[in-house]
């Protein structure tokens, strides 16, 4: 899946150029990381609305039409089919109880390797709700001011300290330890000079491309 291949270009760029920025690709493929401590709370919440322990949370959306009954029932077979769990039907009129293998509570490469073997369509089920659990989490996290998207690179035309920051929020009683908040103005525009030497080099290129 391509939440592995990002880890490992990631490390991969890191390695070769001696930083996080892993060849300028870090950026662009975090998005696509989903096996992470927000993947694991998904991918554990997906399996406990299964099961009937929980409701979905706000804002999830059930895929196949909002029938969480029919869902429910489709994705407990599909993941006792690839043996993730167990499930044992109800009758017709109720879902069915499914109970998830201890050793995959939380595992997300599990979770997304598995899903390989199943059919198309019913993959597309269960990576939705788990994709939707996955936003459900970063929301509430968020909203608590939790939300931590890890070591962030700034990029842009300049960046500058905006006049009383940093600014001491909290020292601990006990240990004396600070902490600080930073505001920072950033600007991601280009510049007079510089468009006027983009400009100059585009038109050298051009002239030269023309002879």
């Amino acid at each position: 899946f391509v939440s592995s291949a990002a880890k490992r270009l990631q490390s991969l760029g890191a390695l070769l150029r001696g930083d996080r920025r892993a060849l300028g690709a870090g950026a662009d493929l975090k998005a696509f990381d989903i096996d992470n401590r927000y993947g694991t709370a998904a991918v554990t919440r997906l399996y406990s609305d299964l099961g009937g322990a929980s409701v979905p949370m706000e804002g999830v959306r059930v895929p196949g039409g909002g029938d969480m009954l029919a869902f429910r029932r489709i994705a407990a077979e599909a993941l006792a089919a690839v043996g993730i769990g167990t499930c044992t039907s109800n009758g017709p009129n109720l879902a069915p109880s499914f109970s998830v293998e201890k050793k995959f509570e939380g595992k997300v490469a599990t979770f997304l390797n598995r899903l390989l073997g199943l059919p198309v369509n019913t993959q597309s089920l269960l990576f939705s709700y788990f994709h939707e659990c996955f936003e459900a989490q970063v929301a509430v996290k968020k909203s608590k001011g939790e939300f931590d998207d890890g070591v962030v690179t700034l990029s842009a035309e300049s960046v500058t300290l905006v006049p009383g920051f940093p600014r001491e929020v909290h020292r601990c009683a006990d240990s004396g330890a600070l902490t600080h908040i930073t505001k920072l103005r950033i600007d991601r525009g280009l510049s007079f000079a510089n468009a006027g030497t983009q400009l100059a080099g585009a038109r050298a290129a051009a002239a030269v491309a023309r002879r």
